[in-house]
């Protein structure tokens, strides 16, 4: 996949749908500045509930992967999905992977570093994009954890 149409399915990602044309743009730089395009073999495993180092993340551009955790919890997701966003707002408490998300077929993703996609906004965002963009990823995770809890 060419770098050109990994931006354009991140474009999509639906954390990014209630910012302008320009704050879009420049999210999508400050999150290809950092990553890069990898593809991963169906039945990899991406997250593993209760990790508490892993501090990647990843777009998922094509294929499907499964998130699953130990309360019973699976649900298939598509592209485009932001994966790994919940553990950065530690919500039970823990700082650990809240499930296990594993590639159900092979997948082409972004991989990025989230402490390196913080430097990266702060550096191409002003502080109110940047706690505009933090507000709406809490909302994009606090919907997933929600999801998971069973109480959407």
């Amino acid at each position: 996949m060419e770098l050109q149409q990994a931006r354009l399915i991140a474009e999509k990602l639906p954390v990014l749908l209630d910012f302008s044309d320009n704050q879009r743009y420049r999210i999508v730089n400050a999150l290809m500045g950092c990553s890069e395009v990898a593809r991963i073999q169906a039945n990899a495993c991406l997250f593993k509930e209760g990790d508490a180092e892993s501090d990647f993340g990843f777009v998922l551009l094509d294929g499907a992967i499964r998130v699953e955790n130990s309360n019973g919890f699976v649900k298939p997701v598509n592209p485009p999905a932001l994966l790994g966003e919940m553990r950065q707002f530690n919500f039970e408490g823990s700082g650990i992977r809240a499930a296990t998300v594993t590639a159900v077929e092979d997948i082409i993703v972004l991989r990025f570093s989230w402490s390196k996609l913080d430097l990266s906004l702060k550096a191409l965002l002003n502080p109110e994009e940047c706690e505009e963009f933090t507000k709406a990823l809490q909302i994009h995770a606090w919907m997933h954890y929600l999801e998971r809890e069973d109480e959407l």
